[in-house]
């Protein structure tokens, strides 16, 4: 069978599934069955189906954590372009005396990859150099979170120190982490920046302003000849939404395009399927897009089931769950917690009173 034609369905039905099985719920496998599912994980690697390809990757991470064996993921990293990877495993996991010419060679091409302290995959390399090549274009941006987005909003205040930029954050929470993450970030030089309507006045020319909808459209309400040069639109794919801030943000747009037919709009978002969605109506202008497509996470979702007491693992590749053959009998819900989290955790709760509770 050809490699571009297994689907999830042909996987479902061969003996892949009782392997892959056992290797993510964390039992051994022999050294012919690693062999297998390791030579499997390649085949899928280089399928054309995005999501196959991930489902290989995913593979190749469990086993090297669970052997702590990272050669296969080292050579994955360096030929997918995921530098941060292959510099982190060449730093900790290969000793000196496993180093060879094609380890050193690798090691250095990953520097042209690395700006200050921080090594950039192929494809981020290049949403920056593209990013500031479209400067003076609207553009829709679709990374994944922690790919960078906010260091390059810093770069365009940096480069652009004429111009009156606006950011957009979908909450006051959002919007005290940006205003921070700018001024830290020392690109405001003696530009003030303004999170409110009432900090601005008439003349102010040299400003960054950081702003919710509601407080953008309320300095176009109150300035009516105001325009912005930049507007930059954080967590964007909320402007598909059929409600009223959303046609906030969208009425804004239209406003600022109206006053300001120069005015440059940057989108950005984790996710989008089509970004030319984006654009706005009663509007014209052209949208430029970068879209991401590299996978270095692989997440992972476990169930415990308070009633059965049962401990899960579901599989978003298979769409099977899978019971996992460890003892959590007479746990309690937030020692389930703690024993399973990991060094970031989100935990939600449906009402305060359980808040309290756990606390």
């Amino acid at each position: 069978m050809s490699n571009s034609k297994i689907t999830f369905k042909f996987l479902n039905n061969q003996q892949f599934t009782e392997l892959y099985c056992k290797l993510m719920g964390k039992q051994d496998l022999s050294e012919e069955e690693l062999t297998k599912i390791l030579s499997i994980a390649i085949i899928l690697l280089n399928n054309e189906d995005e999501n196959i390809k991930r489902l290989g990757y995913r593979i190749v991470v469990t086993y090297c954590n669970f052997y702590n064996q990272y050669e296969p993921l080292y050579e994955i990293a360096i030929n997918k372009g995921l530098y941060p990877i292959s510099k982190f495993i060449d730093s900790h996991y290969i000793k000196d005396y496993q180093k060879d010419f094609f380890t050193e060679w690798n090691d250095c091409y990953t520097k042209q990859y690395q700006e200050n302290d921080i090594v950039q995959t192929s494809q981020q390399k290049c949403m920056n150099r593209n990013f500031k090549k479209y400067y003076s274009n609207s553009l829709a941006l679709v990374a994944p979170t922690s790919y960078g987005k906010s260091e390059l909003i810093n770069k365009l205040i940096d480069e652009n120190k004429g111009k009156k930029i606006c950011i957009v954050t979908t909450t006051k929470a959002l919007l005290a982490q940006t205003r921070k993450r700018i001024k830290d970030s020392k690109v405001l030089g003696t530009r003030k920046i303004i999170t409110n309507s009432e900090m601005f006045h008439n003349g102010m020319e040299n400003f960054v302003a950081v702003l919710t909808q509601e407080r953008l459209n309320r300095l176009l309400k109150v300035n009516k000849s105001f325009s912005f040069d930049y507007l930059l639109i954080d967590e964007a794919h909320e402007l598909l939404d059929d409600n009223p801030r959303s046609r906030m943000l969208a009425r804004a747009i239209i406003i600022l395009k109206h006053r300001n037919n120069n005015c440059i709009f940057k989108f950005l978002t984790p996710f989008i399927l089509d970004p030319q969605n984006l654009k706005t109506k009663y509007t014209s202008y052209n949208l430029k897009q970068i879209t991401i497509t590299e996978y270095l996470k692989t997440e992972k979702y476990y169930i415990h089931e308070l009633k059965t007491e049962k401990y899960l693992f579901y599989d978003q590749f298979l769409n099977q769950t899978w019971t996992l053959n460890e003892n959590i009998n007479n746990s309690k819900d937030e020692d389930i917690v703690i024993n399973y989290s990991g060094r970031k955790n989100i935990i939600y709760l449906n009402k305060p009173k359980d808040e309290e509770d756990l606390e």
